[in-house]
């Protein structure tokens, strides 16, 4: 077994490496560089753009690493790409890591196995400073999910962000979803290309209202949830969350009466929902008539992705109805002034059925006073409206009135030299 001495590698580091790269990024882990806050443990055959990208090629490197990694105390963020080297030495280099106290983030890539997440449970335990953790482009298997699911229940502490796109292990996501009943400070949750389904979405519906109140997004999309799954999951953030970004994109087997069950939230008084992307799922207008529905009272989402979906000019018109109704000056006043951005590709034929003036309505929606917003959508579509009526009122009226065109006055009807921030 080496023994790693600090004094000894820096007279030998020019032995520990012949690659000059990682002897540069060894001296600034050894020399506890602040401005060094980053590295990159990568394969032969991943990117290696960056000055924090190590790519070990010996036993020797890669145990030096795990050294000097465990002794600094500026390190952040830690990405390990399974390596041959690496891989096959995992051991050595872990045991240094672990005694890192100082990474907040740790991210793992192309892993098959999951003896990597065994061999840092003392990291997991200690490292009071975790707040992230990753898994891309890998299939665990049952094994390595089960693995997984067991170090992110170790974490000494709340995690506040959770990113996987794994291969599901015979239904051990379930494990995976549970542990982050442990998680109560979560923030961000990504589980996109999980294969989740029915069963692994009821698991997710339980936890969500318990265990993870602190939730502001999470991403489903690319995987197989279907209409039974997504109304568990809609019954579960119904009751009042902090969810703001909600992705569902890329899951084709929900149908209309799922997208009915997704329109609930956006009906909820008690929903934040800001962001709504729903991208590549097969959309066509039956659906668009329902979330022009569900937002015709919604005062919190912004953003509703629908790119590449089959919605046709009639479906568009009823979003056009709803930012602008133009059959009442009432009903103008009572459209949504929120909805800022529907995106629709201009890749494909979406683009040339989406009416004009709904863009138009969009971009008058950025405004921050929703009053003029209002005002300017009134005096582009009412232009002779009866004053009679008005006149017709008690005096008390009068001034009220009054005051509404003295502000009217001030509103550029052109949306395009509106200033309505």
């Amino acid at each position: 077994m080496d023994s790693y001495n600090w004094h000894d590698a820096q007279a030998e580091m020019w032995y520990i490496t012949s690659c000059e790269k990682n002897r540069e990024i060894l001296r600034r882990l050894k020399d506890n560089d602040p401005d060094f806050t980053e590295v990159s443990v990568n394969a032969q055959d991943q990117p290696a753009a960056g000055e924090y990208v190590f790519i070990p090629t010996c036993l020797r490197e890669l145990g030096w690493l795990g050294y000097f990694i465990g002794n600094n105390t500026h390190l952040r963020v830690i990405v390990l790409y399974s390596h041959d080297v690496l891989d096959n030495n995992l051991e050595r280099f872990c045991r240094g890591l672990c005694r890192n106290r100082s990474i907040q983030k740790i991210s793992f890539r192309d892993y098959s196995g999951g003896e990597i997440f065994q061999l840092l449970s003392p990291f997991l335990n200690n490292n009071h400073n975790l707040m992230e953790i990753g898994a891309g482009d890998s299939n665990l298997g049952e094994e390595g999910c089960r693995l997984l699911s067991l170090a992110i229940a170790e974490c000494s502490k709340s995690l506040t962000r959770c990113t996987l796109s794994i291969g599901n292990g015979d239904g051990q996501l379930v494990d995976i979803i549970a542990s982050l009943s442990m998680h109560p400070q979560l923030q961000e949750l990504q589980l996109n290309g999980t294969n989740i389904g029915r069963i692994e979405s009821i698991a997710l519906a339980t936890l969500l209202p318990w265990t993870t109140t602190e939730l502001h997004t999470l991403d489903l999309s690319n995987n197989d949830i279907d209409d039974e799954a997504v109304e568990a999951l809609m019954s579960a953030l119904a009751n009042g969350n902090k969810l703001r970004k909600l992705n569902l994109s890329c899951n084709p087997f929900i149908t209309t009466r799922g997208w009915r069950a997704v329109s609930t939230l956006l009906e909820s008084p008690n929903s934040d929902l800001e962001e709504l992307l729903l991208e590549r799922n097969g959309i066509g207008d039956e659906g668009a008539v329902i979330f022009e529905v569900a937002l015709a009272n919604n005062c919190k989402l912004k953003t509703l992705a629908l790119s590449h979906n089959v919605i046709t000019a009639e479906g568009w018109a009823a979003f056009s109805k709803l930012l602008c109704d133009t059959s009442s000056i009432n009903n103008t006043f009572l459209s949504n002034h929120i909805l800022q951005h529907i995106r629709c590709s201009r890749i494909s034929n979406d683009d040339a059925m989406v009416p004009g003036d709904m863009r138009s309505y969009l971009d008058l929606n950025g405004g921050a006073d929703k009053k003029k917003v209002a005002i300017i959508k009134i005096l582009q579509n009412h232009r002779h409206f009866d004053m009679q009526p008005l006149f017709e009122w008690d005096f008390k009226a009068l001034p009220l009135v009054i005051d509404w065109f003295e502000r009217a006055a001030a509103c550029p009807t052109d949306s395009n030299n509106a200033n309505i921030g």
